[in-house]
């Protein structure tokens, strides 16, 4: 049986990179999660791992996730507007002519910021008109909550407001 060892450092390892498979102790390795990139749709083939080593993050995964993390940083900072409570406010505002949909999301939260995301994956700065419902499921004695919405995105122009 082969020891499994750290391919940089060399000590004990029970891990390996998802995509060379070359053993990594944890001081070396990357480890970003499977879930980190939930927000992508479809998520990359590289990205589905989770666990890497320092040469394959560097040269496989890191552009993908710099501009991930440059594109989620920017949806948390864009602004949203109700379809109810904004509606007189968005006139001036250039829409885009496609509608943002998403179903099922758990969690009030991430369902509007997955919105804001695909909103900023377009270069887009605000969203407007954001409806969202909900609805129940029971699963025997637990009851789920889960969340959808639509939203237009749009880009707000500073100067004229």
């Amino acid at each position: 049986m082969e020891k499994q060892t750290c391919s940089i450092c060399g000590k004990k390892s029970k891990k390996h990179c998802g995509l060379c498979k070359a053993f990594t102790c944890k001081k070396c390795a990357h480890d970003i999660g499977k879930e980190f990139f939930s927000f992508w749709d479809p998520i990359p083939e590289d990205l589905t791992h989770g666990y890497y080593c320092n040469t394959c993050f560097v040269n496989k995964v890191s552009p993908d996730y710099n501009t991930y993390c440059e594109i989620l940083n920017r949806a948390k900072e864009m602004d949203v507007y109700f379809k109810k409570k904004h509606s007189k406010e968005v006139r001036l505002f250039k829409k885009a002519s496609s509608i943002i949909t998403v179903t099922d999301w758990p969690d009030y939260d991430d369902m509007i910021l997955h919105m804001a995301f695909l909103a900023a994956k377009d270069n887009y700065n605000t969203i407007i008109n954001v409806e969202t419902s909900s609805r129940k499921i029971h699963d025997g004695s637990y009851k789920i909550i889960l969340w959808s919405g639509t939203a237009i995105p749009a880009n707000k122009n500073i100067s004229f407001l």
